[in-house]
């Protein structure tokens, strides 16, 4: 068989072997940048994906802290309203050995001169 070149074949034919070659490179670049696009969204979605997820565990952690804060902060409300309660106060005040005023008298001053300069 002998293998025929482009160079003999008739001008239209030259010509329809060379639009079928442009048109093949073009459907492959075409091909090409489908494929391109198709595997940046694809690692895109694992990308956010992936983040969407390490946010919900990092929220999952921070509603567990808070809990456990809101916890500690009742008890100590409840300890400062122990603490400032009547009967606490007169026990302390008791253990301190101090004793209670029975007749208050105030100190109070006619002379209300200022000095000036």
């Amino acid at each position: 068989m002998r293998k025929t070149k482009t160079k003999y074949l008739p001008a239209n034919a030259r010509a329809r072997n060379r639009s079928v070659n442009t048109n093949s490179t073009r459907w492959q670049l075409v091909n090409k940048l489908l494929l391109g696009l198709i595997a940046f969204a694809g690692i895109g979605f694992i990308i956010t994906t992936n983040d969407i997820a390490v946010q919900g565990f990092v929220l999952a952690e921070l509603k567990s802290d808070l809990s456990i804060i809101e916890k500690a902060n009742a008890e100590y409300e409840l300890t400062v309203l122990k603490l400032e309660s009547m009967a606490s106060i007169n026990e302390r005040a008791k253990s301190l050995k101090m004793v209670k005023v029975d007749n208050i008298e105030y100190v109070s001053v006619i002379d209300t001169s200022v000095a000036v300069k």
